[in-house]
């Protein structure tokens, strides 16, 4: 597991969920309850409205942190929140 800088971190989970497409539904960082516990990055996650398929919004993270994993070698799990 790599140690990284909360920025560095940030910025590549922000890369990451930019690629998602999501029926125009953008997701984004929610940076204000960002948590690290032990080697494991808590980072919530907010979609800009409501998806049209919430088995495809949680399918969409979960690959975002299987990617995160195997391209850097970080713990990250993402959580959703509310939509705006």
């Amino acid at each position: 597991m790599k140690r990284m800088a909360k920025a560095q971190v940030l910025k590549l989970v922000g890369e990451q969920l930019d690629k998602v497409k999501l029926d125009g539904v953008k997701l984004r960082l929610f940076n204000e309850k960002i948590q690290k516990r032990d080697d494991c990055w808590y980072i919530p996650v907010r979609a800009s409205g409501e998806p049209s398929s919430m088995y495809l919004y949680y399918d969409a993270l979960a690959e975002v942190e299987t990617e995160l994993g195997e391209k850097y070698d970080i713990d990250v799990w993402l959580i959703p929140t509310l939509p705006d």
